[in-house]
């Protein structure tokens, strides 16, 4: 009896096994959700963004508000007048001369109001401010100042320890400031007015 051979290949088997299908399902859908996760977190970031720059324009725009309402006292056009007289200890009959400015009102400006011509006795020359001062604070009502001099600013005398330099302007009231010496000195005397 004839034997016949029979050669054997193995059996490849084109068809995926069901592992393997479930494998490839999961992965694509991690894949999946990994992607619209993505898109999500990048439309969320676009739209965070666009929030904080909204929310720093609005912080600008009330930045500007808030610097035009110090820039003058609300609803008013006022100024800062300045009468400036002198006075004398030396002489009964002394007559002060009185001078009078303005001051815009503007936060953080310095206005001089007046200055003296001084010298030393080998003919150096300077300039000194008598009355210099910045406006620091800008309220409806008053606006505070720093005085580059000292001053007293009480109603009866001159205080000639003062070392006061911040006074306050109240609106309808006049603040009078002297100068702390003995003999003889200026007066000034500043309050808010209309323009």
């Amino acid at each position: 009896m004839e034997q016949n051979e029979v050669t054997t290949t193995p059996v490849v088997n084109n068809k995926p096994d069901n592992k393997f299908k479930i494998a490839t399902i999961i992965v694509s859908i991690i894949a999946i959700c990994g992607i619209g996760f993505g898109v999500y977190e990048f439309l969320d970031n676009n739209h965070k963004s666009q929030k904080i720059t909204d929310l720093q324009s609005q912080i600008t725009d009330l930045q500007n508000q808030i610097n035009q309402i110090n820039t003058k006292p609300s609803g008013t056009n006022q100024k800062i007048k300045i009468v400036n007289s002198s006075w004398s200890g030396w002489s009964e009959e002394y007559e002060p001369e009185k001078t009078e400015s303005y001051c815009e009102i503007e936060l953080n400006t310095k206005c001089v109001v007046k200055t003296q011509q001084l010298s030393d006795t080998d003919g150096n020359e300077w300039e000194e401010e008598v009355l210099s001062f910045e406006i620091t604070n800008i309220n409806e009502d008053s606006v505070s100042i720093h005085t580059f001099q000292v001053f007293s600013d009480q109603e009866t005398g001159i205080d000639l320890s003062s070392d006061k330099q911040d006074f306050i302007i109240n609106s309808g009231e006049e603040l009078e400031l002297t100068t702390p010496t003995m003999d003889a000195g200026d007066i000034f005397i500043l309050s808010l007015v209309n323009e």
